[in-house]
C-alpha cells in the first residue's frame, strides 16, 4: 500500500489530508510498519484515531514504538561491530567508506574486515546499498544509533575520531572537498581539540561556504567557533581574523547590523 492508501484505510476520508500524508511519508519514508507506529503516536496525542487529521502536526516524531523496535534491532549488533556503526552514524546517513577505512574503529576490526562489517550490518537490515552508495536503511535508525551514543556520553569522542579519519583519508589538497564536514566534527568534538586547531579547520570551511554563496551557513559556523573559543587563549591575530570573517559573513548574508558590530 502507498502512504496515502494506508492513511485512508486507517482514517477514512479524513486520511486524505495532504499535509498528514506528507508528514507520514517523510517520517516513515513509506515504510508501512513505521507509518502505523507514527499514526499510533499521533492518535495517543490527539486522544483517538479519528482526531488525528484535525490536530496540529509536530515538526518530527520518533515514537516509543518505533524507537523500541529500532533499539531492539541495534542491541542485537555484536560488540565488534558497534564502534564502526556509531562512527558511521556520526558522519551522516550516507557512508563515507574511505573515511571509515582510515578510522581507529576500522583498525580495531582485527578479526573482521570493513566489507565483512558492511555485509553483517546489511544482513541485519541496518545498512543498504542503493545506487552504488552504502547508507543507513532508514534515517530514524541512524537517529537511534546517535541517541544511544549520546546517552553513553560518546558523541564528542566519535566526532574527534571522525575528524582524525577524514584527515587521514583525505590529505591535502583533496581535503578541501571535505573541509566543511571536518570543521563540523571539530566543533562537535568540543574541548578534545585545542582552540587553534578548531580555528585552523573552521576558517577555511567558512571561506569555502562563502565561495559557494552559503553566507548564512558561514556566519552560523563562525558564530559557533566564536562561542566555543570565547574562553580559550586564542592568539590576538587569529581572534581578529575570526571577527573580520564573521562580520563579512553576516554582511553578505544580509545582516549588516550584525556585521558591523
Amino acid at each position: 500500500l502507498s502512504t496515502a492508501a494506508l492513511c485512508e484505510s486507517m482514517l477514512g476520508e479524513s486520511g486524505r489530508n495532504a499535509e498528514l500524508i506528507e508528514f507520514l511519508h517523510r517520517e516513515s519514508e513509506g515504510n508501512p510498519f513505521f507509518i502505523v507506529e507514527v499514526m499510533r503516536a499521533l492518535a495517543d496525542e490527539a486522544g483517538n484515531l479519528s482526531a488525528v487529521a484535525q490536530q496540529r502536526l509536530p515538526a518530527q516524531i520518533l515514537t516509543g514504538g518505533v524507537r523500541a523496535v529500532l533499539d531492539r534491532r541495534i542491541s542485537h549488533v555484536p560488540q565488534w561491530a558497534h564502534p564502526l556503526l556509531e562512527l558511521a552514524a556520526v558522519a551522516g546517513r550516507d557512508l563515507d567508506l574511505q573515511m571509515l577505512a582510515h578510522s581507529a574503529s576500522a583498525t580495531a576490526l582485527t578479526s573482521h574486515s570493513l566489507d565483512g562489517w558492511l555485509m553483517h550490518c546489511a544482513d541485519m537490515s541496518l545498512l543498504e546499498l542503493r545506487e552504488q552508495q552504502w547508507r543507513f536503511t532508514h534515517h530514524k535508525l541512524r537517529e537511534c544509533v546517535l541517541a544511544r551514543s549520546q546517552a553513553a556520553g560518546r558523541l564528542a569522542q566519535l566526532h574527534h575520531e571522525a575528524a582524525r579519519a577524514i584527515e587521514s583519508a583525505y590529505p591535502a589538497p583533496r581535503r578541501d572537498e571535505h573541509i566543511v564536514k571536518l570543521a563540523h566534527h571539530y566543533l562537535e568534538a568540543g574541548p578534545l581539540f585545542p582552540a587553534e586547531q578548531l580555528y585552523d579547520a573552521a576558517l577555511p570551511a567558512a571561506a569555502c561556504q562563502l565561495q559557494q554563496l552559503s553566507f548564512a551557513e558561514a556566519a552560523s559556523l563562525l558564530e559557533r567557533v566564536q562561542e566555543v573559543t570565547a574562553s580559550a587563549a586564542l592568539e590576538a591575530p587569529r581572534r581578529y581574523e575570526l571577527f573580520l570573517a564573521l562580520g563579512e559573513a553576516h554582511i553578505r548574508a544580509g545582516n549588516r547590523d550584525l556585521g558591523k558590530r
